[in-house]
């Protein structure tokens, strides 16, 4: 899955039919999924709701589930895991009864198999984590009261557990979920900058001495700055190219860089102030020289991101002339797959009671919309490329591979679920 930001359609918080919501599409066997979390209901008490959606409707991660959670009416021993797909963007909320030790527990194992992109994976790890807590103290959780929204400090007045996407410097650089190649231009062996949360300790670099630390630290800082102003020459010829709407994103990458690289230098000049004097403890100036890398480090990962988002948009540029008619095809073919799911689910309800199909239930007319956005944008393509904006084009038609494969997840989720029961 590539970084590039694709606009599909949206939906907005709704009540929650099912323990397990795949609007997104992306869960290999929502079956199992949905046996996971009613296992879990039976092992501890804990209903945990599990959702998938392209994105939060341009709403916080907390404002969707603190709507969604209200008009499901979930209650003070209710769980929620909600990641939005194309946001980059997750929220879990666990009930009152789970310690801060044990919620940051079960966010690590939930965010670990995010982080590869195993979103059967992440429910598997929500159900087991939870369920380890659960039965730990007895399998009593909450109260049962009504969730009321949390609060800014990420506990709730009722004592909800809220835990969200993993923040940088206070930037919201989702570096977790975006799946990159790494480049590494000094140090093959610097640890990941998704452990920046942990950084500003030696993490990682317990065992390099300070003066390596050092110059270390220097040299990442040079590289830091030139990659910023390739970043700002390649951004006004991607803008030319393929206009705002195709660079917006790489403008709020080069926003949160910049963010990033000042905090660094930030950690450099307080370093130099402290100069050479003999009062100053060791592992303050080893923890600024940490602050230096791993702040550069996050920088460097969301440009070369952003960069490598651009080369593969330019490749599709170039292969647009026999990408059409291949995408043409492979648009009817996908719009069979759903009309056949389609047969399928109403088969499916037909012979089995409503909760067993309910996971899948709006999957078909998901996908039927999905196909449809779709062909709206293969006709931009063609207009496009018969206007010679072939830039726009590779945008439009980007966004047309996104939908079909949506589609085809939405559609492959019924089979599965025909399998499974």
């Amino acid at each position: 899955m590539t970084p590039l930001s694709v606009r599909l359609p949206v939906e907005d918080p709704s009540a929650l039919a099912a323990q397990v919501t795949d609007t997104a599409g992306v869960l290999i066997d929502a079956g199992a999924a949905q046996d996971a979390v009613a296992g879990l209901t039976e092992q501890t008490g804990v209903d945990l709701y599990v959702v998938f959606v392209d994105d939060f409707s341009g709403l916080s991660a907390q404002e969707w589930v603190t709507q969604t959670g209200s008009l499901t009416g979930l209650s003070g021993q209710d769980a929620m895991l909600a990641v939005a797909v194309q946001d980059r963007d997750y929220r879990l909320e666990l009930p009152a009864s789970v310690s801060t030790a044990e919620g940051q527990a079960v966010d690590q194992a939930v965010r670990e198999e995010l982080g590869s992109e195993d979103w059967d994976g992440a429910v598997t790890a929500a159900t087991d984590t939870l369920g380890a807590v659960g039965t730990a103290e007895g399998g009593v959780v909450g109260d049962g009261g009504t969730a009321p929204e949390p609060s800014a400090t990420g506990v709730s007045a009722s004592g909800l557990l809220v835990l969200a996407f993993v923040a940088v410097a206070g930037l919201a650089l989702v570096v977790g979920l975006v799946r990159m190649a790494r480049r590494r231009r000094a140090d093959p062996s610097a640890p990941q900058a998704a452990d920046v949360a942990e950084s500003t300790g030696a993490t990682g670099w317990d065992t390099v001495p300070t003066p390596a630390l050092a110059q270390r630290a220097s040299s990442a800082l040079l590289a830091g700055d030139e990659a910023l102003r390739e970043s700002e020459q390649e951004l006004a010829f991607a803008r030319a190219q393929f206009g705002d709407a195709g660079t917006q994103e790489f403008e709020e990458a080069l926003t949160a860089a910049k963010a990033a690289l000042t905090e660094a230098f930030t950690a450099r000049r307080r370093l130099d102030e402290l100069g050479d004097a003999d009062d100053v403890p060791q592992v303050e100036r080893r923890r600024l020289l940490v602050a230096v890398l791993t702040h550069t480090q996050v920088a460097d990962e969301a440009l070369q991101a952003q960069a490598e988002s651009m080369t593969r948009l330019r490749d599709l540029e170039r292969s647009l002339p026999t990408l059409l008619p291949a995408l043409t095809t492979r648009t009817g073919t996908v719009r069979d797959r759903v009309d056949a799911a389609g047969t399928t689910l109403d088969g499916l309800s037909a012979t089995y009671a409503t909760a067993a199909v309910e996971p899948v239930r709006d999957n078909v007319r998901h996908a039927r919309e999905l196909v449809d956005f779709a062909e709206q944008r293969l006709a931009q393509v063609r207009t496009h490329v018969q206007a010679g904006t072939s830039g726009e084009g590779a945008l439009a038609a980007h966004e047309a591979e996104a939908a079909l494969a949506r589609a085809e997840g939405q559609a492959q989720a019924v089979h599965d679920v025909e399998r499974h029961l």
